[in-house]
């Protein structure tokens, strides 16, 4: 393989970003990553109401070689299936369908869940169950998303690394500022 140092480095940032994460937050029981496999809703006929400008401003950087950014993901996430974490990919499953799909599965089986994504769509996820499992959000600049009964139930899980704001019927846990990874 002709790799630059960059593709090295992405490689490295992305592992990198996984463990500090995963050492950061110390109850970490499985991985499971997701990736977009292209939509499944672009093949549908858009209705004539629909809005042609949604996501119109979102453009692959043309300086960037993204068929060797996406390679290098890909190796990325073999080798975190190697290594036994969980890779769902699938050809026209979207990676938030599967995040969806994962976070009702392992949380109807009993088992917490927190979604590490830039997505904040993923916010409506965030559930809270009668036996205190819970579906999470967590998003470096926002911090963590639970459910705003999750406070009254005692089951803030990270409270030694983030600290609680209220906003409507989630709770925000922020960085603590003196926290260090």
């Amino acid at each position: 393989d002709d790799y630059t140092p960059g593709f090295i480095a992405l490689k490295q940032l992305l592992s990198q970003s996984l463990i500090g994460m995963i050492n950061a937050l110390k109850i970490v029981d499985d991985v499971i990553i997701v990736r977009d496999g292209g939509s499944w809703r672009k093949k549908l006929e858009k209705p004539k109401t629909y809005c042609t400008d949604y996501k119109a401003n979102r453009k692959l950087s043309e300086q960037d070689d993204w068929s060797q950014i996406w390679k290098t993901y890909e190796e990325w996430c073999n080798q975190c299936k190697n290594i036994g974490m969980t890779v769902s990919h699938e050809f026209d499953a979207e990676g938030d369908d599967w995040i969806a799909y994962w976070s009702d599965n392992l949380s109807n089986k009993g088992n917490d869940v927190i979604i590490w994504s830039t997505d904040h769509d993923l916010q409506q996820l965030v559930t809270l169950k009668d036996d205190g499992t819970f579906v999470a959000w967590y998003e470096k600049s926002a911090g963590l998303v639970l459910h705003k009964r999750a406070d009254k139930r005692g089951v803030l899980p990270l409270d030694f690394f983030l600290m609680p704001e209220d906003s409507g019927n989630m709770i925000w846990l922020k960085e603590n500022e003196n926290w260090q990874a």
